[in-house]
């Protein structure tokens, strides 16, 4: 069977990418994940102590993270997957039989076609 997709043609490959590639990401862009990951926890949380302690404690708010973040986190997730597919598309672990970006880096169950390479 060809291959029939490419790494970022799947909504999820965003997601797939910062969960489970996390190798392939640049220790600015490690920091910049984080920031948008405790925003979340920032916002979901009822306690405000809690909160309140969170951007004390772990919220970047360094100006190169925030650079990054300048455009919005959806134009980060994508420079960042389109800087990987430039730089180190072979980082990503891809079906060998139809080309999805697989959940982890080391899966070998693609999401999209089923297909196994386990060796038995």
């Amino acid at each position: 069977m060809p291959r029939t997709f490419q790494p970022g043609d799947h909504p999820d490959d965003y997601r797939y990418l910062f969960e489970g590639h996390t190798h392939t990401l640049t220790d600015l862009e490690m920091k910049v994940w984080r920031k948008i990951i405790v925003q979340k926890k920032i916002e979901n949380t009822e306690d405000e102590t809690h909160a309140s302690l969170m951007r004390l404690k772990w919220l970047d708010n360094s100006p190169e993270v925030d650079a990054l973040l300048q455009q919005g986190v959806c134009h980060f997730y994508k420079a960042t997957f389109e800087r990987i597919l430039r730089e180190a598309p072979s980082a990503l672990n891809t079906c060998p039989q139809c080309g999805s970006l697989c959940r982890t880096s080391k899966a070998k169950l693609c999401p999209y076609c089923s297909h196994s390479w386990r060796s038995a």
